[in-house]
């Protein structure tokens, strides 16, 4: 297999989060022919208002997107939803195609999830990322899978595998069926 380079991208903005943890473990599970890159910049992307030209925050961040062959999503969910900061920068990219026929695997880690987990698929699908179910994972209660700064539950860290196997099959194919 040719080197992919993958862009993780953390919904939480908080340094050594939950999710932050996880793309961590990921980092460890990848081949050595992926390259992992993390987008840890979302907090200086200004607030979504369609204007003509992108302020510079914004350039940086579609111009990894677009150099990247899979995107790896970690995410919490507040408040029963997406964090503001991520559902603000992805909404930059409506109307793009930044996502168009992208492989996405999308984690979604907090205490419950379910609605921020969904909500990420339904946003994810606006923007034509290829998501399959096989390349999401919620993991609920995390803060108890978690210590010192790894995933420290055996069934969360074998799920997290068989995620990252399904999604490196993806880039796999992504590189055979090409649009």
């Amino acid at each position: 297999m040719e080197v992919k380079t993958i862009i993780g991208i953390c919904g939480s903005i908080r340094q050594h989060s939950s999710s932050h943890v996880i793309l961590e473990e990921i980092v460890r599970m990848l081949p050595a022919e992926i390259v992992f890159e993390a987008y840890d910049n979302l907090a200086s992307v200004p607030a979504f208002d369609d204007r003509e030209e992108d302020p510079e925050p914004v350039k940086d961040f579609k111009a990894i997107l677009k150099k990247a062959d899979g995107i790896f999503i970690s995410s919490p969910e507040y408040a029963f939803g997406v964090p503001g900061a991520l559902k603000n920068a992805l909404d930059w990219t409506v109307g793009t195609g930044d996502f168009f026929h992208k492989p996405v695997a999308l984690v979604t880690a907090s205490s419950q999830g379910v609605k921020a987990h969904e909500s990420m698929q339904y946003i994810l699908a606006a923007l034509a990322a290829e998501l399959y179910p096989k390349n999401t994972l919620l993991i609920s209660n995390i803060r108890s899978k978690v210590k010192d700064g790894r995933v420290a539950d055996d069934e969360t860290r074998q799920a997290l595998q068989a995620l990252v196997t399904s999604f490196v099959t993806s880039l796999k194919t992504k590189s055979v069926d090409s649009f």
